[in-house]
């Protein structure tokens, strides 16, 4: 009788549950305006790395707050319930440089990649500032309806001032002397990719 007892206790007392936990966007510039929401069941409260002043914030089960972090931070949910914890956490990232790629496709005897940066997870007013190129042959970047040739192992200054860092990208490079498209033994890379930095010229928002 005593372990059914005790079985019944345990079942009617359910641990914490963290639904949803998210921040958007997620790549930001220092001081914009970012926005943290939240669902859980249990008693919730926040905390951050570094210190951020919502740091031991009491929640309400659903709720969202604003940040305006000036470096890259780590927010961490924390739910207790019923003598148990659950945590989830999201990271925001503060103008560091995206490596912007993808696979690459045959285009007229050249490489093609696309890639495509979600609007949603930048923040709206980050223009590009310089694009960096690592790679062994020049690559030539379109982006909303810009172009900037990268030369090898070297870097650019983005094409405007105005260009924003969301939307779609576009690859394009040569193939080097010896390769062929189709051939293993003499094939060009499978990827292309730049490191785009970004910046905040209209200030946080």
């Amino acid at each position: 009788m005593g372990l059914f007892v005790v079985g019944l206790s345990l079942a009617a007392c359910p641990g914490p549950h963290i639904s949803g936990f998210r921040i958007e966007p997620r790549e930001s510039c220092p001081g914009s305006r970012a926005r943290l929401t939240w669902s859980f069941a249990g008693d919730g409260s926040l905390s951050s790395t570094p210190p951020s002043p919502v740091d031991q914030l009491r929640l309400a089960p659903s709720g969202e707050t604003a940040v305006r972090p000036t470096q890259s931070t780590t927010y961490l949910l924390t739910v207790h319930r019923n003598g148990r914890e659950a945590q989830a956490r999201v990271d925001l990232s503060v103008t560091e440089p995206r490596d912007i790629g993808e696979r690459t496709q045959p285009e007229g005897g050249a490489l093609l990649a696309i890639a495509t940066v979600p609007a949603e997870n930048v923040s709206a007013n980050a223009r590009v500032s310089s694009i960096a190129n690592s790679a062994d042959r020049a690559i030539r970047v379109r982006h909303a309806g810009a172009d900037v040739i990268v030369p090898a192992g070297s870097s650019a200054p983005g094409p405007d001032p105005a260009v924003p860092l969301s939307g779609e990208w576009q690859l394009r490079a040569d193939l080097l002397p010896g390769e062929r498209l189709g051939d293993p033994a003499h094939s060009p890379p499978t990827s292309l990719r730049v490191r785009v930095a970004y910046n905040c010229p209209d200030g946080p928002r």
